[in-house]
């Protein structure tokens, strides 16, 4: 299958601050190619019963920005490939040679376009790009994505401890990459050697809106979810990533709860999780303004203890509210043995 295999595009969009300015050839665009400080996509399964021809075909996909967020999730009228798409208005500058080597821009990806897919080292996909200006970070779970622009340097696979783990195209001219050194470092393929294998950054918009990453390394050797997202958000959180292959997770409800989503309701069409190949996270409930919504690039897996991967979390009722109301099943906690109850009891 071509790159939309990815039964779910799941892309997070943000202008990160750096001195933003409207004028900018850098940031999230939408359909308008209109900047925006944010947007998420989610690219619908292939369902050939559905009434939507693009639904149909594979190539359909909803979306909220941060100007349409009232209007919840939207059905576009583009395919994902389409250049005019959301995605493809925001990538288009990487495309345009003028632009591009005056531009420095990371692409990673641990199933790149020009190569075979590689089982260790991080398990991440994005792309980050700036100017001297602004610049924008876009995280997403395609294989093949996106399509090597012609100007940067082809990088072969090596791992750093950190989201720009899979590095296969990059372009780091030297006025711009000297603003931006730990970038450059991580473009440059420098690993990280020492504890903590674990990070919390907090990045703002070019709208001075806050957004928390978490990332891990291969050498954290944890679950990404359990042992660090849902304490450090300190609530239940309900996850949907990708569990069809070896060492799936079950939910876990010791102290705070991590549900797996089992299945997905939309306005446009209804699938399981297990068509599904997104990584994200909703809080369980919005009490104690916890409100949260992450995407990210890594499954709930043991096999995923030796990948390096992250999520990106976002604290905004409206946008929870759309996600929350997305989940259709979640899976229950496995029983525990009278045992281990007993067991508990003492603890």
């Amino acid at each position: 299958m071509t790159f939309l295999k990815c039964i779910i595009i799941f892309l997070f969009g943000c202008n990160i601050k750096y001195s933003a300015s409207a004028s900018s050839k850098l940031g999230c665009r939408d359909h308008e190619n209109k900047l925006v400080d944010w947007y998420v996509l989610y690219k619908i399964p292939k369902l050939s019963d559905s009434s939507e021809p693009l639904i149909r075909n594979g190539s359909g996909y909803m979306y909220i920005t941060s100007n349409s967020i009232h209007k919840g999730w939207e059905l576009s009228n583009k395919h994902i490939g389409d250049k005019k798409s959301i995605p493809g208005n925001t990538l288009a500058p990487l495309y345009n040679d003028k632009i591009a080597e005056d531009t420095l821009w990371v692409l990673y990806n641990d199933d790149p376009p020009d190569r075979s897919v590689v089982g260790t080292y991080g398990h991440t996909k994005g792309v980050v790009a700036t100017d001297k200006n602004q610049g924008f970070w876009m995280i997403h779970s395609v294989p093949n994505f996106p399509p090597v622009p012609r100007k940067g340097i082809s990088m072969r696979h090596k791992t750093i401890n950190n989201i720009l783990s899979t590095i296969y195209r990059k372009n780091l001219p030297t006025d711009i990459s000297t603003q931006y050194p730990v970038l450059t470092n991580a473009a440059n393929q420098v690993r990280i050697k020492d504890p903590p294998y674990n990070n919390k950054v907090i990045i703002k918009s070019s709208a001075s809106l806050e957004f928390v990453s978490f990332a891990k390394s291969d050498k954290w050797q944890k679950d990404l979810y359990s042992d660090f997202v849902a304490p450090q958000l300190r609530s239940n959180i309900l996850v949907e990533s990708y569990l069809n292959g070896q060492g799936r997770l079950p939910s876990d409800c010791h102290g705070v709860k991590v549900h797996n989503i089992e299945s997905i309701k939309l306005q446009a069409a209804n699938f399981a999780s297990s068509q599904d190949h997104s990584k994200w996270v909703v809080t369980e409930t919005s009490k104690r303004n916890n409100s949260w919504i992450c995407v990210g690039d890594i499954n709930r897996a043991d096999t995923q203890y030796n990948r390096g991967g992250g999520t990106v979390c976002l604290k905004l009722y409206d946008l929870w509210k759309n996600y929350r109301n997305s989940v259709n099943d979640i899976e229950p906690c496995p029983r525990r043995s009278l045992f281990n109850r007993i067991k508990s009891w003492f603890a």
